[in-house]
């Protein structure tokens, strides 16, 4: 009889996550410890030199009509982010799943390309795109007797959140309906099979029997699209740089702001400390909000 195999010790496992410890270590923990440290201190292209200052720079956070500007936006984005990736990615991987749909490994690929694609590179497409002189949305606009909705796409402060959103929407939603698909791909057969014998439509089958069935996965989605809208930079420093009038100013570009431009390095980590804060926050809530309902 062959020999039954034996799960690892607890040493040998040691030994193989040791490698993502230490990796996870220095790239998360000990920056937020280091973080910490310099929000409690007064370091700055002023003083130099180290000292500690106590509850000071939280002070002056809770004083600061800009963070309050940016931690606005950055809730803004989260919202309209949020309902936007998740929204649409359901919607997408119903309609991939679709008997209708041909070719759909073909939708799956095409929709999912601009996850592996550089945020910079999509802000500077999509900065292109929005020029209020030669941009190919107003371009289009014109061409269709619609000048009245010609605007500056990036320059108008009421819709600027709304127009830098788009872009990090369409690049993400790819992302999110892959982890639908896979959850949807658990759902028994037998149960999708009966529903359409008694004459369930299929978006009636997607309401009533999937959407409940992949529910725990929604869940995962909606705190991981938090999370990561939380920490959106790259795209919004290509598109607008905050402007304007800081009207897309993002908790994660004050904090770049402070630090790297303003030299204010103990405040500027004083901002992070308080996007990791928010961010936990956050989902917490999103976790209690959601998971009051259970489905089996």
């Amino acid at each position: 009889m062959a020999n039954k195999l034996r799960a690892p010790s607890q040493y040998k496992l040691l030994l193989i996550l040791l490698p993502v410890i230490i990796w996870f270590y220095f790239i998360a923990v000990r920056p937020i410890f280091i973080a910490i440290v310099y929000s409690f201190s007064d370091w700055s292209f002023m003083n130099l030199k180290l000292s500690f200052i106590g509850l000071g720079n939280y002070i002056q956070l809770f004083n600061d009509s800009f963070f309050y500007t940016s931690l606005s936006n950055t809730l803004m984005m989260v919202f309209i982010n949020t309902i936007g990736q998740i929204g649409l990615a359901l919607l997408l991987s119903f309609f991939c799943i679709s008997r209708y749909v041909k070719i759909q490994e073909f939708h799956r690929t095409v929709i999912f390309f601009p996850v592996v694609v550089s945020s910079v590179v999509i802000g500077f497409v999509w900065t292109a795109m929005y020029s209020s002189t030669h941009g190919l949305i107003n371009i289009i606009l014109e061409s269709i007797g619609l000048k009245n909705l010609v605007r500056p796409w990036l320059d108008d402060y009421d819709i600027v959140l709304y127009t830098v959103s788009i872009p990090n929407i369409l690049k993400n939603v790819g992302f999110y309906m892959i982890m639908f698909m896979a959850a949807i791909k658990n759902v028994p057969v037998e149960v999708l099979e009966s529903s359409y014998l008694d004459g369930v439509s299929e978006f009636r089958q997607n309401i009533n029997i999937v959407l409940p069935m992949i529910y725990p996965t929604f869940k995962v989605a909606t705190v991981l699209c938090v999370a990561n809208t939380m920490r959106i930079f790259d795209h919004i420093v290509v598109m607008t740089n905050g402007g304007p009038a800081r009207g897309s100013e993002v908790l994660s570009l004050y904090a770049y702001n402070t630090s790297f431009n303003r030299m204010q390095f103990s405040y500027g980590s004083t901002i992070a400390i308080a996007i990791v804060v928010v961010t936990l926050i956050l989902t917490s809530i999103i976790r209690v909000l959601l998971g009051g309902k259970r489905y089996e």
